[in-house]
């Protein structure tokens, strides 16, 4: 089964970088994605600068395109950068932590972290359906790399009840879904 590339979509509300970034992803055209994610994080940094929430929303979005396109230290780099900067500066019930820490949930399993990333993604899990509803699609997708991780390492036992609900959320597998949070703010 091939998983939606997870893009995380963070608080965009004009036609600019992070929005061509986007659509890049959803197209499948990784470079230009890249091209286009990497000079989202330059703006926001220089227009609010590298403490600011703003930049950890557009660094976590650069890092997530750089999980997808394989660079994996980069990727997680950047999103722990994100992160650590995230803590200083957003609300601390703020839904989008939710969709950091399932990133670095999905960075520490592609690089073969399965530890750290079960327990991103749980705590991801467990703060989406507190802050999101249980059916929210960003719940059904973390159900889907949680199951996946679960059936890596042969707990196929504890996989597909995850893996039913998310179908449940979800609907069929469908490899052109590339979008994980459709908030806007």
């Amino acid at each position: 089964m091939t998983l939606p590339l997870l893009v995380c979509l963070f608080a965009i509300d004009s036609e600019d970088a992070a929005q061509r970034t986007i659509r890049d992803m959803r197209a499948g055209r990784i470079p230009s994605a890249l091209a286009h994610a990497k000079e989202a994080a330059a703006l926001s940094e220089r227009e609010g600068g590298p403490d600011s929430g703003w930049y950890a929303h557009r660094l976590a979005l650069y890092g997530e395109v750089q999980i997808g396109a394989g660079l994996l230290a980069e990727g997680r780099a950047n999103l722990e950068r994100a992160y650590a900067i995230a803590q200083r500066t957003w609300p601390p019930n703020d839904p989008d932590y939710i969709a950091l820490r399932a990133c670095l949930g999905i960075a520490s399993l592609r690089s073969g972290r399965p530890r750290e990333a079960e327990t991103l993604l749980r705590r991801a899990l467990l703060d989406g359906e507190a802050l999101l509803g249980p059916e929210h699609h960003e719940v059904g997708i973390i159900l889907e790399y949680l199951a996946e991780l679960l059936r890596k390492h042969r707990r196929n036992n504890e996989a597909k009840p995850l893996a039913k609900r998310a179908r449940a959320i979800l609907g069929p597998p469908d490899s052109t879904v590339s979008v994980w949070s459709l908030r806007s703010r």
